[in-house]
């Protein structure tokens, strides 16, 4: 996806970083909506207001395009992609301050909860069972070793397997 997670780690990664990197590009959709609109022809007309949003754009959400010039955002397609990129990114932020949590969360006793318990109860889960049906297991067996691309060299043995319910 290009992102270059030197420039801003997933760590520093803000709210408002990601709010101000969908502002960006919502200004790039109001143009590519209307290639000859008042918008447009206000930041310069289609060609050169892209560009400049696209900027502001890359200057919010840093990305990785090595030694060739960074792709102006003009088309639909690239739009979605970014906005797929960004989408990530908005839900990769609220995981880090999820597993951020430290482990001096406690329980109504004020004994520290192990970390692994604390995020299992996070997921707010209504049940959780392990699977015991053999045709279940088999289904998922099979799962496991069939779908993978012929280039992956992967073996994998099925531990155990829990049905979750929220």
């Amino acid at each position: 996806m290009n992102y270059d997670a030197n420039k801003l780690p997933l760590g520093k990664l803000a709210k408002s970083t990601v709010t101000r990197g969908f502002a960006a590009l919502k200004d790039i959709a109001k143009v590519i909506d209307e290639p000859n609109g008042d918008f447009a022809k206000q930041n310069g007309g289609f060609k050169n207001a892209c560009a400049s949003f696209t900027g502001a754009y890359y200057s919010i959400i840093p990305h990785a395009f090595g030694r060739t010039r960074p792709e102006i955002i003009d088309s639909p397609p690239k739009l979605k992609r970014e906005l797929d990129l960004v989408d990530a990114l908005g839900d990769m932020e609220v995981a880090s301050k999820l597993m951020a949590d430290d482990s001096t969360v406690r329980d109504a006793d004020g004994k520290p909860i192990n970390p692994l318990d604390h995020h299992l109860a996070s997921l707010e889960l209504s049940f959780i069972e392990p699977v015991t049906n053999a045709s279940e297991r088999d289904a998922l067996v099979r799962y496991a070793r069939e779908t993978h691309g012929k280039t992956h060299h992967l073996k994998c043995d099925l531990l155990h397997a829990f049905r979750v319910g929220r």
